[in-house]
């Protein structure tokens, strides 16, 4: 049965899986056949198996079928290599134990001589002088600290050896974990009708891929650039090796399930119960905690569940796919490797945002819009300051046009400071019920060269009971914006060195033996 050993050429890399094109050619003799390709990854989804075959006579390929073919030994590639780059360094190091055994031994035989006593008895007999005595310990000690030096580089070649020997079992150890020593094969039933070569393109698509998006976002004056960059991922055990690289923002789809609407039932609210009663096991209750208590027993259950969003999150702009300009290589072990999608420099606006009420400073916020083709995918930026690092940041995905806001920081220069400047009672009950009446004041100074924007947020009480009426009195200068939930905006100008106070007020009006909580 011939075999064909086809190279990965292309990958396209989808967000869960990837799509893998390999290619090779061989020469067939006429007649029908069996063409074997081997060493294909497990996670090779077996269903998703074509070929399209090119060749100098006509040719018809009749079936194609996938099989696991199992291995007594190492799975063969770069494990089988590795295999034999350690046998190698492995008989170098025994090759060094043996050298350094030897010069032991020529140290001790050293030792031996400079320590016998046959020279003084031979110098009692004047057949050895002292000179000559002198010289051959001379010459004994030269010739230890030569075989010292020697066993020493011995030690210092095979702690490199030991080095090397770690490094590839680690890698052997790391791929035999990815890759278990069975793999698939692809059997083409071909039926050649004469002698020629014949190419073969071999297209799955496989698991254990995947790709991400990570920012580096640099802001210089009113230009941020962005370094777009994909982190590739691969478990299929084999090194993607000079591969053309195609990244894209679509999910295959799965086979289409029709949604099933769930009934959609109404029904009357229970009756909140009685608050316990003082006696009760363990004390009594506070009538706020029992309101909670009771709520959450009554909350209906949730109409959607969480992966809507995830629907929705797919469905934003249409898929794009980056093809990456030179080819690339991806490690098999699942190691993150980045490559470079784009650089692009969007114009950029800023203002000041300050909430004074939780944090009396003021941060810069920076907006860009998305003016180019790209579509930004959701995911991880590090953002800087020209070359000072500002922090990591989550991103949402950004289509074309869409606004991007980013925060740089507490700016100094934009000094903020409330405080409370009135909090007093009617001393007259309305109808039996109390007013208290709260003044605050924020006072916002730019000390920056050039006029700023700055976004001032701030609250009011939220009545959560029909007998509680919250009212905002006045608001100088005017709000520019209140929420359902009392939450106050203002967007403020301010010139370079300028000053500027915001005050307002609002009174809280209750029945008079009513205790509230949450009062300022």
């Amino acid at each position: 049965m011939p075999k064909l050993n086809a190279n990965i050429q292309n990958v396209t890399v989808f967000i869960d899986r990837a799509r893998v094109t390999r290619e090779g050619t061989l020469t067939l003799e006429s007649g029908r056949q069996t063409l074997e390709i081997p060493e294909l990854p497990l996670q090779l989804i077996p269903d998703s198996v074509r070929a399209v075959i090119k060749s100098e006579v006509p040719t018809r390929l009749i079936s194609v079928d996938v099989r696991k073919t199992f291995y007594r030994e190492a799975a063969p590639g770069t494990a089988k290599k590795l295999l034999v780059r350690i046998k190698k360094l492995e008989e170098e190091y025994q090759a060094q134990e043996n050298l350094a055994d030897t010069t032991q031994k020529e140290i001790e035989q050293l030792d031996g001589l400079a320590q016998s006593q046959a020279y003084a008895k031979q110098i009692a007999r004047g057949s050895f002088s002292l000179d000559q005595l002198a010289a051959l310990l001379t010459f004994i000690r030269e010739q230890r600290n030569d075989a010292l030096a020697r066993r020493e580089s011995i030690r210092q070649n095979q702690r490199e050896l030991n080095n090397q020997l770690e490094k590839l079992n680690n890698e052997l150890k790391q791929i035999n974990t990815a890759r278990p020593r069975e793999r698939y094969s692809a059997f083409l039933d071909v039926d050649v009708t004469g002698d020629g070569d014949v190419r073969v393109e071999l297209i799955y698509m496989m698991q254990g891929a995947s790709w991400k998006p990570v920012y580096d976002m640099r802001l210089h004056d009113d230009q941020l650039a962005i370094d777009y960059l994909a982190e590739v991922r691969q478990r299929s055990g084999e090194n993607w090796e000079g591969v053309n690289l195609t990244l894209s923002t679509a999910k295959p789809a799965s086979p289409a399930v029709i949604p099933e609407l769930n009934p959609w039932y109404l029904a009357p609210r229970p009756q909140r119960p009685p608050a316990p009663s003082p006696r009760m096991r363990g004390g009594a209750v506070p009538e706020a905690a029992a309101f909670s208590i009771a709520e959450s027993a009554m909350a209906p259950p949730p109409m959607m569940d969480a992966e809507v969003v995830t629907a929705d999150i797919e469905t934003e702009g249409a898929s794009v796919q980056y093809t990456i300009p030179e080819t690339v290589r991806i490690p098999g072990s699942n190691e993150p490797h980045k490559v470079t999608i784009t650089t692009i420099s969007l114009a950029s606006t800023h203002q000041y945002v300050t909430a004074p009420a939780v944090d009396a400073q003021a941060y810069r916020k920076i907006e860009v819009v998305n003016t180019t083709p790209y579509l930004l995918l959701g995911g991880t930026a590090q953002i800087f300051e020209a070359d000072e690092f500002i922090g990591r940041i989550p991103v949402k995905t950004l289509a074309k046009g869409q606004t991007l806001e980013l925060y740089f920081g507490v700016d100094l220069r934009i000094s903020v400071e409330r405080e409370l400047m009135r909090r007093d009672t009617d001393k007259k009950f309305i109808g039996d019920r109390r007013r208290v009446r709260y003044g605050y004041a924020i006072k916002l100074e730019n000390q920056t060269d050039t006029s700023q924007t700055i976004t001032v947020l701030d609250q009011i009480p939220v009545s959560r009971h029909e007998d509680i009426r919250i009212k905002l009195d006045a608001a100088s200068p005017s709000i520019t914006d209140q929420d359902a939930l009392n939450r106050l905006t203002w967007d403020i100008q301010l010139d370079a060195g300028a000053k500027k106070t915001i005050e307002y007020e609002f009174s809280i009006e209750h029945p008079r033996d009513m205790d509230v909580m949450g009062m300022p």
